[in-house]
């Protein structure tokens, strides 16, 4: 049972966390988000319309909360198998959980591709998670799968089953109470959103010397103001490098330097990324300094500066060179030109936000921007009648 252990608390584990991110997907397609990343990758796929779709809820409930609850009691049930041998069917009661669940994933996988005629991959991904538990169950199970097959019926003659289905049902009702917070935290942060947008839009911003990562050709683009010594701004930037990381092309994100007045380090850390991006290495430089706000002395900069294989004397030469400086100086102007009162504060299309928003919610505007910036190139595109 240990190798059976270990292999069901690694699918339990893999399948929670592609049913949170459908769970997720779902919320956002509500809230009527386009598709991005693996979602969009080919034209057969669309995780948006699967989830808009009248099957995507089983009693007013979304089938990835089901998801999390069943991955959840998969995942204690093999833990109490595993240490608690005493309890009688838990086996048996995991085998046949698998089996329903292969079975549900065989039917939903029709109707995505019969009558929805889109496939989400995210789905597919679970369906494996589910065919992988059923044939981890039928290992070392005893008679064999066809017996296991007839025994199936009986499962709830044991306790083992009951404790399942006691425990599928609590902690689907967690999952489900998680999920309605979550929806109603996004319709506010989508409603905040819509108020924001109506009222502070600006035209054609300025990037001029800006480091950039991500395509110049993406739909939506993202410059971000902000601080290396705001601790807000740090774990701003760590949201949108993971959003950049799973969703590469969705966004071209150029960065701004302000450094607050109350932040007596932060001018410092600007200058020495600024050398950085003069050496082409602003990126690494960027992660560091935030990794290590609270470490920004000379010595400091100057030793992470070391760390990245930087040109020293060409380093040094450049925290002297006024045009460091007076670079800092142009984006705090911009700035306040552009209203930014504090860091971060980003904008999407030309839209200002601020605050360290959730990933949830900075997802959905990136997603909502890109559908926008695609419906508007169409229009461009359509002949004139």
């Amino acid at each position: 049972m240990r190798i059976r252990f270990y292999l069901f608390t690694l699918l339990a584990l893999t399948g929670l966390y592609v049913a949170d991110r459908l769970v997720g997907i779902h919320i956002l397609s509500l809230l009527g988000a386009a598709d991005s990343g693996i979602c969009a990758q080919l034209p057969g796929f669309s995780c948006v319309d699967v989830a808009r779709s009248r099957f995507s809820a089983l009693f007013g409930v979304p089938i990835a909360v089901y998801g999390e609850g069943f991955f959840l009691t998969i995942l204690i049930s093999a833990a109490l198998a595993r240490f608690k041998e005493d309890i009688e069917g838990l086996s048996e009661g995991i085998f046949a959980s698998a089996l329903l669940a292969v079975l549900g994933s065989i039917a939903l996988g029709l109707i995505s591709k019969l009558y929805i005629n889109k496939l989400c991959p995210y789905c597919l991904m679970l369906y494996g998670v589910n065919l992988a538990l059923f044939l981890t169950a039928v290992i070392k199970i005893p008679g064999g799968l066809l017996s296991a097959l007839k025994g199936a019926p009986r499962v709830f003659k044991r306790p083992g089953a009951w404790i399942m289905l006691g425990l599928m049902i609590a902690l689907t009702s967690v999952s489900f109470g998680l999920y309605k917070y979550r929806l109603s935290q996004a319709k506010a942060e989508a409603r905040a959103q819509k108020a924001q947008e109506e009222r502070v839009y600006f035209e054609g911003i300025e990037v001029g010397m800006a480091p950039r990562i991500g395509p110049a050709s993406a739909l939506v683009q993202v410059v971000e103001f902000s601080d290396f010594e705001c601790p807000y701004c740090g774990k701003f930037a760590q949201t949108l490098k993971e959003i950049h990381e799973e969703n590469p092309g969705l966004f071209s994100l150029h960065f701004k330097h302000t450094p607050m007045a109350f932040h007596e380090r932060a001018q410092p850390a600007a200058r020495a990324a600024i050398c950085a991006q003069r050496q082409g290495r602003f990126w690494p430089m960027h992660d560091t300094l935030f990794e290590r706000r609270k470490q920004l002395s000379d010595a400091d900069l100057e030793g992470y500066a070391k760390a990245l294989g930087l040109d020293m004397e060409a380093y040094t030469a450049c925290l002297k060179d006024p045009a460091t400086q007076a670079q800092i100086n142009a984006d705090l102007a911009q700035a306040k030109a552009l209203g930014v009162g504090g860091t971060p504060t980003f904008f999407v299309n030309g839209w200002r936000y601020s605050g360290a928003l959730p990933k949830a919610h900075v997802e959905g505007i990136l997603s909502m921007a890109a559908a926008k910036a695609r419906k508007a190139a169409k229009a461009q595109e359509a002949p004139a009648p």
